[in-house]
């Protein structure tokens, strides 16, 4: 089995769309309407590079099984290219406790996950995170559990009360958990997460750990793996070259292991 995991950064490349967190009135809402105005002058603008990006993101991922795509843009045309290019050869599925006719509504941008047709899984509904970052599925005896971490720390406590309640099982975590200094309290619930037996593949298999998966030029895109699901069989690739090309600014993250 080969799954993918990738920060699309909307599918902008290296060019970064407006930040609602940008866009703050005096008396410290959101301004809501400039912020869009915003988001659809760079959509507009950039058009033909996010299409682009669309394309080549698709051109990477097809030969993995489950694909984990996380800061999608969606109820826009980048999201309805994306459904047609994968379309032929995928299911799509939303983040965990999202009905998937919401991605067309509002100015998302949220984690979802495609799986090749003819590939039999159960599609988890825990929505352990409480937002839209987490994908959940199991296919036979193995949990895959595609995320994107946010800043607020407590979503490091829920991810370790998640793998707390199966890390006797079959356990792949992958995707991009924002997670790199030392010092800092998201390293600390990071090396909490590692003490509950969680395995880091890539440091596991012998990988460099200052290789850099994001434009940070840190690496803070992982893949783990339970002790069990370690034993059975399991490697990692960090897959650069949709970086350096700048089609995202993160590297896709690949994991194979043994059926």
């Amino acid at each position: 089995m080969k799954i993918l995991s990738l920060n699309v950064n909307n599918f902008g490349g290296t060019n970064n769309k407006p930040l609602l967190k940008d866009y703050v009135l005096s008396n410290g809402r959101y301004d809501f309407r400039l912020w869009n105005l915003a988001v659809d002058e760079w959509r507009s603008v950039n058009k033909t590079y996010i299409e682009s990006n669309v394309d080549a993101i698709c051109d990477l991922v097809c030969d993995y099984d489950v694909v984990f795509l996380h800061e999608v843009d969606t109820n826009c045309f980048s999201w309805h290219h994306l459904l047609r290019k994968m379309g032929t050869l995928y299911r799509w599925e939303p983040a965990n406790g999202i009905e998937k006719n919401s991605y067309d509504i509002g100015r998302k941008s949220i984690s979802c996950v495609f799986v090749k047709k003819g590939v039999d899984f159960e599609y988890k509904k825990d929505n352990f995170l409480d937002k839209e970052r987490n994908v959940e599925l199991k296919i036979k005896d193995t949990h895959i559990i595609g995320l994107h971490m946010s800043y607020d720390i407590r979503d490091w406590d829920k991810l370790i009360a998640k793998y707390s309640k199966i890390h006797s099982e079959e356990v792949i975590i992958l995707g991009d958990l924002n997670v790199y200094d030392y010092g800092t309290v998201r390293r600390e619930k990071f090396d909490e997460l590692l003490d509950k037996g969680a395995i880091d593949i890539w440091l596991k298999q012998g990988g460099d750990i200052s290789v850099p998966t994001a434009n940070t030029n840190k690496r803070i895109d992982y893949a783990l793996a339970s002790k069990k699901m370690y034993e059975k069989g399991v490697s990692e690739k960090i897959i650069d070259s949709i970086r350096t090309n700048s089609y995202t600014d993160h590297a896709a993250i690949a994991v194979a292991y043994n059926e």
